[in-house]
C-alpha cells in the first residue's frame, strides 16, 4: 500500500511530535511530489527532508508531460486546490495509495 502525502508539513508535524520514525517505519511506501519538494523553502527543512529521500523513507515522483495535464484536469474541477496539492492527489488516484493531508 502506498501513502501520499499531501504536504511536507505533516513530516514535520510528525518530526515535531517525535512520532516521524514510528511513523516511517510503518509498511507503507510514502510518496509525495516534485512540486511539493519545491514548496519548501527553509535550509533547514530543506536539508531534513533530503535526508528522508536520501534514506529511501519518501520517495519523491515527477509527473510526466501526460501525468501534468491529468493534475491540470483536476484543478480545473477544483479551482480551490493548488498545484502541489492536484499533484498529489493525481499520485494517490494514480497509485490507488491513501492521501494524507492536514487539511
Amino acid at each position: 500500500m502506498k501513502i501520499a502525502i499531501k504536504d511536507a508539513n505533516i513530516i514535520f508535524d510528525l518530526f515535531d511530535m517525535k512520532l516521524l520514525d514510528e511513523f516511517l517505519s510503518l509498511k507503507y511506501h510514502f510518496i509525495t511530489s516534485d512540486f511539493v519538494q519545491s514548496e519548501i523553502k527553509s535550509p533547514e527543512t530543506k536539508k531534513k527532508f533530503s535526508n528522508l529521500i536520501k534514506n529511501k523513507k519518501i520517495k519523491i515522483e515527477s509527473l510526466s508531460i501526460e501525468d501534468l495535464g491529468e493534475a491540470l484536469k483536476i484543478k480545473e474541477i477544483k479551482a480551490g486546490l493548488s498545484m502541489p496539492d492536484c499533484s498529489v492527489l493525481f499520485l494517490a488516484q494514480k497509485h490507488d495509495a491513501i492521501l494524507l493531508s492536514g487539511d
